[in-house]
């Protein structure tokens, strides 16, 4: 048998569940948003397009990340006197030197 204990209990869940599913309806509305933007192609032209605001956060943080990679690497090229390395496994031994080296912590 049900107390009321328990059926208040499973209310309060349920109107819980309720308010995190509509605040996640209203996040994923918010990311799918449009937005305009200046759409710049390899050619040079460019055009005034619309992005979901999610592939929008998407492209700059992969530009961000892309950045950050470009100067680590230059870090390590410096703190080497090396040229950009290119493969995984001498990135890996120049950035293990450079910790114990002290010129670079992560």
């Amino acid at each position: 048998m049900v107390t009321t204990e328990d059926h208040d209990r499973c209310v309060l869940e349920l109107r819980k569940k309720e308010q995190q599913n509509k605040r996640r309806r209203e996040r994923n509305a918010e990311a799918r948003r449009e937005e305009l933007i200046q759409v710049q192609h390899h050619d040079g032209s460019s055009h005034v397009g619309v992005v979901e605001k999610r592939l929008l956060r998407n492209r700059q943080q992969r530009e961000i990340n892309a950045k950050k990679k470009e100067l680590r690497e230059q870090e390590y090229a410096r703190l080497e006197g090396v040229v950009p390395l290119q493969n995984k496994r001498s990135k890996r031994l120049v950035q293990l030197a450079c910790m114990c080296s002290g010129s670079i912590s992560s």
